[in-house]
């Protein structure tokens, strides 16, 4: 049950990423990244191994849909997972929300770069640099703390479904 949920909320973020959001963020150039903060807070929440497949699932998703080189986000998500859930681990234990802000922000810088700079798509200039990660830092962080209460609940209520599953009737 758990698998299924996790694979319908990424794969409905996915078609929310390339559809609904570039068309609500479209005139400001600058697009929060939906998949981003979701791949960081389940591995926040739920560690690496119940975020690997997710992770190369989404990915495949964007990298078939994007244009981008294929295998960019497959790479690029796995890499995040797997940091996520090793700062979590060992830098923020005690901290989920710092721990997912932190990595919203530096996840967001990194992603920005390698997809847009490397990618020659969008040269480098004072103003429009700052513009471009500023908002979308800015973007991700709100993204990050209002979905940060959902995934918890969603992690309180498997953990729940589980428990009362294993108990004998």
């Amino acid at each position: 049950m758990f698998a299924l949920l996790s694979f319908l909320i990424f794969f409905l973020s996915s078609i929310l990423q390339l559809t609904i959001i570039p068309r609500l963020f479209g005139l400001t150039g600058v697009l929060p990244n939906l998949v981003l903060v979701l791949v960081i807070l389940w591995s926040v929440f739920f560690g690496f191994k119940k975020s690997f497949w997710l992770a190369i699932f989404v990915g495949f998703l964007l990298d078939l849909f994007s244009g981008s080189f294929f295998g960019t986000y497959i790479i690029l998500f796995l890499l995040i997972a797997f940091i996520a859930d090793l700062a979590t681990e060992y830098i923020f234990r005690n901290n989920l929300l710092l721990s997912s802000l932190t990595l919203s922000i530096i996840f967001t810088i990194i992603i920005n770069f390698l997809l847009n700079y490397l990618s020659f798509k969008v040269l480098f200039s004072g103003y429009k640099l700052f513009y471009i990660f500023g908002l979308t830092i800015f973007f991700n962080l709100l993204l990050t703390i209002s979905l940060f209460p959902l995934i918890n609940m969603f992690k309180n209520k498997i953990a729940l479904y589980q428990k009362k599953e294993k108990l004998p009737y």
